[in-house]
Order: C-alpha cells, then sequence, then structure tokens
C-alpha cells in the first residue's frame, strides 16, 4: 500500500458527500460490507456491531494502523475483517485482520479437532503433520486417529 490515510480535521470537513476523503479505499469498504451484512444477511442477523462502530471515524481510530500493518505483510487482496470469536460480534475487542486462510478456518461452520493437546480445524491439521488433506478427513469419518505416531516425528 502506497499510500497512507490520516484522518485529520481537514479530511473531515464536508466536500459535498465526502466526511474523510476514505470512501473509494478498500478499508471503507471492510467497514461498509461488515455493516451490510449485519444488517441485511440472514446468516449474519444475530451478529452485532458495536455502537461504537456505528460511525466511521472511530472504526478508523480502532482498526487503521493495525489494517495498515497487515497489508504491508500480507498484501491488500488478502487482508480481510475477521471476528476472533466468531460467535461474538463486531467490536474492537473481538475483530483483527486476518488472511483469507485464516479466516477459513475460524469459520462457525467448521469443526475443530483435540491432537495432542492443541485444538485444531482439519486443514490445520493437514499442513502441520504434512498429512493429505483428504486422508485427514477420511480418518474423521473412519473416527481413526488423526495423526499416527509416526507423522508426529519433528513436530514440536
Amino acid at each position: 500500500m502506497s499510500t497512507t490515510w490520516t484522518l485529520t480535521k481537514e479530511n473531515l470537513i464536508s466536500k459535498g458527500n465526502t466526511r474523510h476523503g476514505m470512501a473509494r479505499t478498500k478499508f471503507y469498504k471492510h467497514w461498509i460490507s461488515m455493516k451490510n451484512r449485519c444488517n441485511t444477511d440472514e446468516k449474519y442477523k444475530e451478529v452485532i456491531v458495536c455502537e461504537r462502530w456505528g460511525k466511521f471515524e472511530n472504526f478508523y481510530s480502532d482498526m487503521y494502523s493495525s489494517y495498515v500493518k497487515h497489508v504491508e505483510e500480507h498484501g491488500e487482496q488478502d487482508t480481510t475483517l475477521d471476528r476472533i470469536k466468531s460467535e461474538k460480534g463486531y467490536s474492537p475487542e473481538n475483530c483483527r485482520w486476518a488472511t483469507y486462510k485464516v479466516q477459513a478456518n475460524n469459520l462457525r461452520t467448521v469443526k475443530k479437532y483435540e491432537v495432542n493437546g492443541e485444538i485444531l480445524t482439519p486443514r490445520e491439521i493437514s499442513e502441520k503433520y504434512k498429512i493429505n488433506y483428504w486422508a485427514v478427513h477420511s480418518r474423521i469419518r473412519r473416527k481413526a486417529p488423526l495423526v499416527k505416531a509416526s507423522e508426529m516425528n519433528g513436530i514440536k
């Protein structure tokens, strides 16, 4: 991301319908998408956006610096707004920027399993223990051990 926006008094002065100068940015679109999801999507009807984030300026204040850091590390295309605990709403305490991969592992619908004291998704088991993803699913269906002792070698 080459341009860093700073929310200043000058940016907040009205120019037509523009209040902050960020309406065309990806960051602003994340805020709009979050609000629209919770207001119109049936799957999100029980998910609330905290009152503070009803105003874009507050969302900006809480999330912009971490957004910039995430974009610098992962790129703008792989930066998504993620709820840490998917059963809770959108708030500064429960949100972070995540890659699509991290977010996919955090869906409410993804089942998690305990392996060696760790709670992991099938995808995480596959990656950590270098086991084919579909083999993990096969083991789940058969109620077989998710990881064999021979597959744990070298894993800490």
